[in-house]
């Protein structure tokens, strides 16, 4: 089995210039109308390519991200910040 960490992140931040410059795409604020959607040429969103049966490595990739920043951050980071002046004082 191969790992491929950066595999969709850096084609998708590829096609970042041509999404922006896109008269369609450009100003939108749907999340089927993102670089990712362009660089794969997939029509739904994030979450619905991450969930599609040929991505399961990306998918367990994701998750392990997400219980890792839970792991590295308190349960109430979201709700003090996380920089507080007093560390800078």
């Amino acid at each position: 089995m191969c790992f491929y960490s950066l595999d969709e992140g850096l084609k998708t931040a590829s096609y970042l210039p041509e999404t922006i410059l896109d008269p369609e795409f450009g100003h939108a604020y749907q999340p089927t109308k993102a670089s990712l959607n362009k660089a794969l040429n997939f029509e739904g969103d994030f979450f619905t390519w991450l969930e599609s049966p040929n991505n399961r490595l990306q998918l367990a990739r994701f998750g392990s991200g997400m219980n890792g920043l839970k792991n590295m951050t308190s349960h109430d980071t979201i709700l003090k910040g996380s920089i507080t002046l007093h560390n800078f004082v």
